[in-house]
């Protein structure tokens, strides 16, 4: 029976309520929002936000509107998987496995324990987590417009680039230290 273990419920995860009865499970689910805010399996309007275990209790049935937690980090004991895997939640039935999908929610150390990091920025492509922003598609890339055109260059040009670059550098020098020298004179010390 899967459980909640290393969860600080002020900074990893959240309350939410149930948007529809529920038998409870004690099987960990990837959740996310309905469009009025409720708890439900699978990624609602929101995408996947965190894990939500409902432990099943004698004589007690989740209802509508009933509040749960949702982790966002921490980790889950007696979790049934394989040692050093990433796991995903299913955006349909918030099901974990370790078939990629758009919301992984966290990896195995071992076999019995999940450490949830839900809501990753990630994007699957080819069976491998990537970073969104790291990622360039070639329409990403027909759509940047360089800002300048590299012409064959020769070394006079190098060469009169790198002087003014040089005196550049020696202007700024030579203006920082008459600051320097006139904060001095006026008895101020850096």
């Amino acid at each position: 029976m899967a459980r909640f273990d290393k969860f600080d419920s002020e900074s990893g995860g959240f309350r939410a309520l149930l948007a529809a009865n529920d038998t409870g499970s004690s099987t960990p689910y990837g959740v996310g929002l309905d469009v009025n805010g409720f708890w439900v399996k699978g990624e609602g309007v929101t995408g996947v936000l965190g894990v939500s275990i409902l432990q099943p209790r004698t004589g007690h049935s989740f209802l509508a509107k009933d509040p749960v937690d949702v982790m966002t980090h921490g980790e889950i004991l007696e979790f049934v998987g394989d040692p050093s895997t990433v796991y995903y939640a299913d955006p349909t039935t918030g099901v974990i496995s370790a078939t990629p999908s758009t919301f992984p929610v966290g990896f195995t150390v071992e076999a019995t324990r999940l450490v949830v990091h839900a809501g990753w920025p990630v994007a699957i492509t080819g069976g491998q987590a990537s970073i969104p922003s790291l990622i360039l598609t070639a329409t990403d890339l027909a759509l940047k417009t360089p800002s300048v055109t590299l012409v064959d260059v020769d070394e006079t040009s190098l060469a009169t680039v790198k002087s003014t670059c040089d005196q550049n550098f020696v202007d700024v020098a030579t203006q920082v230290n008459l600051i320097l020298a006139a904060l001095d004179a006026a008895g101020v010390t850096l």
